[in-house]
């Protein structure tokens, strides 16, 4: 091969490579504007959802395999509890006994997991 064409060849390459580098560039921004609308939607729900916390008139908690990640002022006095003392820790504190604890869950989370996971 001579010069010429080994010059052409890596020119040629050199095109593939940066159309590539377009078209990923290109992917790379719509994927980076996908997760920014993502996040702005998640922040909305986040104040959605903090709204209602602070205004209902019921006791509310958020948890997460039962253990309280959120929760409102009112679930705190209906518990008799501060909220330091309940936020990270297991829901079982709010019933009376281990088997009310395991009885509600045994009910509870299959009608639960049918209703957000079909």
């Amino acid at each position: 091969m001579t010069l010429k064409g080994l010059t052409t060849l890596i020119q040629e390459r050199n095109r593939e490579l940066e159309k590539q580098n377009e078209e990923l560039l290109r992917a790379r921004n719509e994927l980076t504007e996908e997760l920014n609308t993502a996040r702005e939607q998640i922040r909305k729900l986040d104040q959605q959802q903090e709204v209602m916390f602070k205004a209902s008139p019921l006791g509310m908690v958020l948890l997460v395999d039962r253990i309280a990640v959120k929760l409102n002022q009112r679930f705190c006095e209906m518990l008799g509890y501060d909220r330091e003392e309940l936020i990270g820790h297991n829901s079982r504190m709010a019933y009376r006994s281990q088997e009310d604890f395991e009885q509600f869950g045994s009910f509870a989370f299959p009608i639960l997991a049918a209703i957000l996971f079909t």
